[in-house]
């Protein structure tokens, strides 16, 4: 369990805020790095033979609830009581580089060390074999993506690699100060990843969903439902050592 602590006016400003998550607008480009790694060594940067890192789940959107991940167990549960197939979503987290609206980067601001945003990105498992095309060609640890986004609502991009890595730029700078920028990029990327499953919707019970739809739920099954979450407390302030 990732705990942060924190008192009123020392690191709480983020506090109540959402992570921002990366999403296109329709017709511009956007230079990116993948920035998070399935092995790190001794200081806390990607080893040599790690490679991106992602994440995934099945998930259903329903309006009124939003998005309710499901497992192997509950799914056939939850398409019947959602009336939508579950669909397969993917997260990994980009550090995305400040460029124009043709992905041109901003020399200048990368320079300065400025303009980067590291953020989590959820997208449809049909844009995963476009990813892997690219990764084996040009090698996503030492390449960037250009990515153009089509469709907005959809979220549709076209992918083709770059020859460059801003990324590896920075950590592979003789200069300290690069180096540094490129380290803390790694170690957001990381923490964010570390919390991904955050992003892609909400983990519910079969009864919670139930009741979400505003459907009658037996006091046996919300007496359980309710234990349920009190054995989740009790797990938690286990791993509080309370």
């Amino acid at each position: 369990m990732g705990i942060s602590t924190f008192t009123f006016g020392e690191n709480d400003n983020a506090i109540g805020q959402r992570t921002m998550r990366f999403k296109g607008e329709s017709g511009r480009t956007y230079l990116v790095s993948f920035a998070s790694f399935t092995k790190y060594d001794e200081n806390g940067l990607p080893s040599a033979d790690s490679g991106p890192a992602f994440a995934s789940v099945q998930r259903i959107y329903k309006a009124g609830i939003g998005n309710v991940i499901v497992d192997d167990e509950n799914k056939s549960t939850m398409e019947k009581l959602l009336k939508q197939e579950a669909k397969q979503y993917i997260g990994t987290i980009l550090c995305v580089w400040p460029t124009d609206k043709d992905g041109d980067l901003d020399v200048d601001a990368f320079k300065a060390g400025k303009g980067w945003k590291v953020m989590p990105w959820i997208f449809s498992s049909r844009a995963y074999p476009d990813i892997a095309r690219c990764h084996k060609k040009f090698p996503l640890q030492k390449h960037d993506i250009s990515m153009t986004c089509s469709d907005a609502n959809y979220q549709q991009f076209t992918m083709v690699s770059d020859p460059k890595s801003c990324l590896r730029l920075y950590l592979d700078s003789k200069n300290e100060g690069p180096q540094q920028i490129g380290k803390k990029i790694i170690e957001e990327a990381h923490n964010l990843f570390n919390k991904i499953g955050r992003e892609f919707g909400r983990e519910m019970t079969v009864d919670e969903v139930r009741e979400a739809l505003g459907e009658e739920v037996s006091s046996s099954s919300s007496s359980s439902s309710s234990s349920s979450r009190s054995k989740n407390i009790e797990r938690a302030l286990d791993d509080l050592d309370i």
